[in-house]
């Protein structure tokens, strides 16, 4: 299973290394254990096998494709924001901001990359409010801000990050909050031994805080998705891997911190409720790195990823590889499967659903197939039904294909 990392090479005269050392605790279990009571927990022991499961996706759920109309040969390479009326992509080298309908039709492009106050250097996380039509982008890699467009790409507001704050992701909450993410390993105004609450609740209009989410740690005690490695007293190579800690289900946003064994979901008024522990058996591995990548009321999918490398796994640049397993919990029996997910129309490429439950608005997973893997597919004949169809007229530089997953 091909987990997404990054790699980078840093020129550096110093490093702080990250926390790696750690055993492994491996048991055996054909279902996960949840809490009696009335607590209504789930918990679940990331140590443990499971059962190999190899599952159709139309077995489990109904798909839809969508695809996005090129238009002056615009290729978006990233999806941000997906609802039945918007979707929303990013071209991330130039910095184009592409709209498209909820069908892929194309609506409109801008771009506002610059250094003057009312552009940004960089987009990081995106929110997009349906009621205001605004776009609230990070500009974090330089400027510690978020700047505030129209739909349309007219410039409305700047909102200064917190004092000592250093914000990587934002969602849009209520038509007066974001939820908003710092992250431990970024910010270099904590020391090792302060307090970390890294989920903030913060002005649509000012960016002030509003309040904080009762999730703290010591920044020390974190669990990262960052490592790295020396090379020598010049040089360190960075690996990291894309997290997955907040997610939206039926509604409503669920964070899953590394550095906590718990899951909450959290409520209208701010406040959080616990629905997971994650058990990480009696000889914890810091190593380990779980995610609940998609929720709803009958299935919860986890991605359990080992995050121990090596230098020489690491300068391998080409093809790093680390370990990692997908998970399903099945409320309807209480059983929990390790598993790889295919899609009928295309049962030679095992779905990649690490990124399934951060995009949608509407409680339905989606997940994208690029335009020339398509292609080839097609012309090796190992394309069926209506992916066929659509892959009949692609060319390798078209735009990708959105699949979007009603489960049943």
């Amino acid at each position: 299973m091909k987990t997404k990392i990054t790699i980078i090479i840093l020129a550096m005269l110093a490093c702080l290394a990250c926390k790696t050392n750690g055993s492994k605790n491996k048991s055996q279990s054909d279902s996960i254990t949840v809490n009696s009571g009335n607590t209504g927990l789930l918990e679940i022991d990331i140590t443990k096998e499971y059962p190999a499961k190899r599952i159709s996706l139309q077995e489990i759920a109904d798909i839809e494709y969508i695809q996005l109309e090129k238009k002056e040969n615009i290729i978006p390479d990233r999806i941000r924001y997906i609802s039945d009326s918007i979707i929303i992509a990013i071209e991330y080298k130039h910095g184009d901001i592409i709209t498209y309908t909820g069908d892929g039709k194309f609506i409109s492009k801008f771009n506002k990359k610059g250094r003057s106050g009312e552009e940004y250097q960089s987009i990081g996380s995106i929110a997009y409010s349906s009621e205001d039509r605004e776009l609230f982008i990070t500009d974090y890699l330089l400027l510690h801000r978020i700047q505030v467009y129209s739909i349309d790409g007219l410039y409305r507001r700047t909102l200064n990050h917190p004092q000592g704050s250093w914000i990587t992701k934002i969602y849009n909450f209520d038509s007066e909050t974001l939820l908003a993410y710092e992250d431990p390993d970024v910010n270099v105004h904590k020391k090792n031994n302060d307090i970390f609450t890294p989920y903030l609740f913060i002005s649509k209009k000012d960016g002030s805080i509003v309040s904080k989410v009762n999730i703290s740690f010591k920044k020390e005690d974190r669990i990262s998705a960052i490592k790295v490695k020396v090379i020598d007293k010049f040089r360190s190579i960075q690996a990291s891997i894309t997290q997955t800690n907040i997610i939206k289900s039926n509604g409503n946003y669920i964070i899953g911190d590394l550095s906590v064994d718990t899951i909450f979901m959290v409520k209208n008024d701010k406040s959080i409720t616990p629905i997971v522990v994650k058990n990480r058996g009696n000889d914890p591995d810091p190593n380990l790195l779980p995610f609940l990548v998609y929720k709803n009321d009958k299935y919860s999918f986890f991605t359990v990823i080992d995050f121990n490398l090596d230098l020489d796994t690491l300068t391998n640049l080409n093809n790093p590889k680390i370990d990692s397993r997908y998970l399903l919990y099945n409320a309807s029996d209480g059983q929990i499967n390790e598993i790889t997910l295919y899609n009928e129309d295309y049962p030679e490429n095992d779905i990649d659903i690490d990124g399934i439950g951060t995009l949608s608005q509407k409680g339905y997973a989606v997940y994208s197939i690029e335009a020339y893997k398509l292609v080839d597919a097609y012309k090796k004949e190992n394309l069926k039904g209506e992916l066929k169809a659509i892959a009949s007229k692609l060319t390798d530089d078209d735009n990708r294909v959105l699949v979007k997953v009603f489960f049943k």
